[in-house]
């Protein structure tokens, strides 16, 4: 049987208590347990203006502040917080990572920020809801505007280690107040999800506005709490009067729970929702694709000028027992503030309760897209776009447009359409005719396509194209050069200069059939010579080439055969290479391995000839110095020919 109206009023007082945190004054002003503590203090970054980089992977037991103003760029890097000592009951809350003291603007882009796996463990009594609780956020606006953009945030959430006692209703994934001052903080491009409360929370003097984001679903540790996957409230803060949150869901992906396995509370009286609207204003919910077991939306405590239009509401699961089910929820009385327009329902027991909407068309078109990139070749760091021509769409109001970048891979006939491959993403508006995204750049060589997809919404069905067609592949290469001279013989070698100051090797070559081990150093091209280590040991990468372990281009790394006096250097066997055997070049700790395919041997007088110096086509590398000595009568000597080793690359993947 559907839950009627009535009985959703009848329940108007638990329902609401159980849909919204309780109001918490102290946490816009109150410190978090963890320190606060500038992120630098803590992870290993680079600071160029007001940009802040993360170099490597972060953990931290604090809570890392970022200054006024500046943007925190992850660089697809992880910031994991853990408990400080668990044993004694000093439990991580606060932030992941938070404005700064007095800071009022924060951008946070391409990271992820995660708790534990397992949640943070929740220890009684001293971590009890009744004590004066900082919250616990993954990434806190604390009276601050901002962005987020291509950002992870999971794990938010605690492990109560005392079953059938309730949680805190604390764990928001993204939160932002709004106190002093009017905020506003977008966000792009982000997933959030295995939060404890909220995924996103927008509070007070808040205006929050979010696109092409998937948020949810929640955890499913029990919590005996309602879980809401998106919150926009005025409570929570220290604004007074309270005011209402505002902004808009627009083209996301939104997925909520069901209070049913949070238990062990009773379920008929408490619901979780996708997306919670607790005495807001003005929040605009469209084109977003809605999944729910409890509630789709709901409209309550006063919220007032919500526009929810165009989002398809779905229901795949059904929880047990199954005790509301409504798709979207009004409250009594906020019927004339809450505009409903074309959203589409499957699988609900009630559609909409408490207010009425318009029919839409009953056929959806057809759209079809198609994809030009908008360079065939770039290098690296230089950006590009996608061009987008979409051709059907009804309706007259567009569709959601995502764009994904994968890549880098070795060619075009290599590229796939999967997840793990994907490098960036981009959400936008469309309509009929040429769009085109935003422009991204990327800096590791290789061959990208696009794939874009249109999302489904009330007047139009979901549409994309094959992956990888040629006029939508771009090849980051580095810029072609002219082959240089190359003298592996010790005389006339131009030596790299300022080589005691030079910092260690970054990488080391081997190739045991002839007895090649050492360092690789990098090196240039000065007046059409590629430049040597004086270390007749070492041996030059030339920078120019490709790099070791890019996706295409040659690398070309060449060494002395010997030195002044013809004791022998790194490379002086190289002549002895055949094909089959291995080499393995090691950086950062990585080894990439390759096999000689091919010797040749060259005259000297001549510059080399110019396929061994390509950027793009199969990555491989080349080897080069000098063969066939000549002694003369007084007993100078010299080295009349190059020789050349091609290895192609081996265990190489995508």
């Amino acid at each position: 049987m559907g839950v009627t109206r009535a009985m959703v009023l009848a329940r108007s007082g638990a329902l609401a208590a159980a849909l919204v945190v309780a109001p918490l004054a102290i946490l816009a002003s109150a410190q978090p347990a963890a320190a606060d503590v500038p992120i630098d203090d803590v992870c290993d970054t680079t600071t160029v203006g007001t940009t802040i980089t993360l170099n490597v992977d972060c953990l931290t037991t604090d809570a890392l502040t970022i200054p006024d103003g500046f943007t925190l760029n992850g660089n697809g890097n992880t910031i994991t917080a853990n408990d400080p000592d668990p044993s004694t009951g000093d439990t991580y809350t606060g932030a992941v990572v938070t404005n700064a003291a007095g800071a009022t603007t924060m951008n946070i882009e391409n990271l992820t920020v995660t708790g534990p796996d397992g949640g943070f463990p929740y220890l009684l009594p001293q971590n009890s809801c009744n004590s004066p609780f900082p919250g616990l956020f993954g990434i806190y606006f604390n009276d601050a505007s901002g962005s987020v953009t291509n950002v992870e945030v999971r794990n938010i959430f605690q492990t109560n280690t005392a079953p059938g006692s309730p949680a805190c209703g604390v764990g928001h994934g993204i939160r932002a107040d709004g106190v002093t001052a009017d905020r506003t903080v977008t966000i792009t491009d982000t997933e959030v999800s295995d939060f404890q409360k909220s995924g996103l929370f927008a509070s007070g003097r808040m205006t929050m506005n979010v696109t092409g984001s998937t948020i949810g679903p929640p955890s499913s540790v029990p919590f005996s709490i309602a879980q809401n996957s998106v919150t926009y409230t005025n409570t929570s803060t220290n604004s007074n009067p309270p005011v209402g949150a505002g902004g808009t869901m627009t083209g996301n992906t939104i997925i909520g729970g069901s209070f049913s396995s949070t238990g062990p509370a009773d379920p008929a009286s408490n619901a979780s929702t996708a997306v919670l609207l607790f005495g807001s204003n003005n929040v605009t919910i469209d084109k977003n694709q809605i999944r729910g077991q409890d509630l789709g939306v709901s409209v309550a405590a006063g919220s007032t000028n919500s526009v929810i239009s165009f989002n398809a509401f779905t229901r795949p699961t059904v929880p047990t027992p199954d005790s509301f089910g409504i798709g979207v929820s009004v409250e009594e009385g906020l019927a004339d503030t809450t505009d409903l327009i074309c959203n589409t329902f499957d699988g609900w027991n009630t559609n909409i309760e408490g207010d009425t909407q318009e029919a839409c068309q009953a056929a959806p078109s057809t759209p079809h897209v198609r994809t030009v990139t908008s360079h065939d070749r770039v290098s690296p760091g230089q950006p590009f776009y996608d061009r987008i021509h979409v051709r059907g769409l009804a309706g007259g109001l567009g569709a959601t447009a995502v764009a994904r970048l994968y890549g880098p891979f070795t060619s075009r006939a290599a590229a796939t359409c999967v997840p793990g491959h994907r490098v960036r993403t981009k959400t936008l508006h469309v309509d009929n005719g040429w769009n085109r995204t935003p422009a991204v750049h990327v800096n590791a060589t290789g061959v990208y396509t696009w794939r874009v997809s249109l999302r489904a919404n009330a007047a139009n069905r979901s549409a994309t194209h094959r992956c990888g067609q040629a006029v939508e592949t771009t090849t980051v290469a580095k810029l072609g050069y002219v082959a240089p001279i190359v003298q592996g013989g010790f005389s006339g070698t131009i030596s790299s200069p300022d080589l005691a100051r030079r910092a260690p090797a970054p990488a080391t070559i081997r190739m045991p059939a002839i007895g090649l081990r050492a360092p690789v150093m990098p090196e240039r091209v000065i007046d059409g010579r590629m430049t040597l280590p004086a270390n007749v040991g070492h041996v030059g990468w030339l920078r120019k080439s490709a790099g070791i372990g890019d996706k295409i281009g040659t690398s070309v790394i060449a060494g002395h055969v010997s030195d002044r006096h013809d004791n022998p250097g790194a490379m002086f066997d190289l002549s002895r290479a055949k094909a089959g055997q291995q080499i393995t070049v090691t950086r950062a700790g990585t080894p990439y391995k390759f096999k000689v395919v091919s010797k040749a041997t060259f005259d000297r007088r001549h510059r080399l000839p110019h396929r061994y110096f390509v950027t793009t086509g199969r990555h491989r590398l080349v080897l080069i110095s000098c063969t066939k000595k000549v002694v003369y009568p007084n007993g100078h000597f010299h080295y009349t020919r190059y020789v050349v080793v091609v290895a192609n690359r081996i265990h190489s993947r995508r």
